[in-house]
């Protein structure tokens, strides 16, 4: 009994500068009360909101399951109305967008460890990094169904995500230019059996031309997080080591 008083009187006298949440559809929502309970014709109540319910923080990020702590998402467990927040300063700092300090220094650490992993890749001669391109693929899911290197001239590795049935063709180069890979993209519209491209590079660029919904341009910062993403960096370190 204490408990529903106690959830029945925050409702009527939580001030504006209280944060309510609820979760819906696999999304956070929060908002701040305002102003007295109003009774409604079918004998309900109802308070207003400051500004309405919110499913974003602050700055614009969605509020999903993906970008919240399991801590904050243990109160939807709760058996009742209203409970108190145990996360509170996470919640606080989540719906204003600001980063824990333990956060930060992952963050630091992680992109010192990305910018090695660049320098380290540019050492690899070209068939280790046709070969760390090939595991990256395999470990998101594609299969290879040609030899990486092979005598093939259109292609460096053929592909197929056996989930869809896609085909796809990696092209590898270590140094990449805007003419190299405007001829690669030339080459994927007179092959109708393959639906996409991934062009892989560590050094130069390719331009700032439009480039087709088709085609994937992987570049040294993209490939860097995939490789980590993959679980690939001790195997980088060796290779060049």
């Amino acid at each position: 009994m204490q408990r529903h008083l106690i959830q029945v009187q925050t409702f009527y006298t939580a001030p504006e500068t209280d944060i309510f949440i609820t979760f819906h559809h696999r999304r956070m929502y929060w908002c701040r009360p305002e102003g007295a309970v109003e009774l409604l014709a079918d004998g309900t109540k109802r308070r207003g909101t400051v500004d309405g319910w919110r499913g974003d923080s602050v700055g614009g990020q969605p509020l999903i399951p993906e970008r919240l702590s399991g801590q904050l998402q243990a109160v939807q467990m709760f058996r009742g109305t209203i409970c108190t927040v145990a996360a509170k300063e996470y919640l606080l700092k989540k719906l204003g967008d600001e980063v824990l300090a333990q956060v930060q220094v992952a963050e630091r650490a992680e992109e010192a460890l990305l910018r090695a992993q660049i320098d380290l890749i540019t050492l690899l001669t070209w068939q280790d990094f046709e070969t760390l391109v090939e595991l990256v693929f395999s470990g998101s899911g594609w299969r290879r169904t040609s030899t990486t290197g092979g005598a093939q001239k259109t292609v460096d590795l053929e592909l197929v995500l056996p989930s869809t049935g896609d085909r796809a063709f990696v092209q590898v180069k270590s140094r990449a230019t805007a003419k190299t890979f405007q001829d690669y993209v030339d080459r994927l519209a007179g092959m109708p059996d393959i639906s996409r491209m991934f062009f892989v590079w560590h050094t130069g660029g390719i331009g700032a031309e439009p480039i087709p919904a088709t085609v994937t341009p992987i570049g040294p910062e993209r490939l860097a997080q995939m490789v980590l993403d993959a679980g690939l960096t001790k195997w980088l370190r060796e290779k060049v080591s």
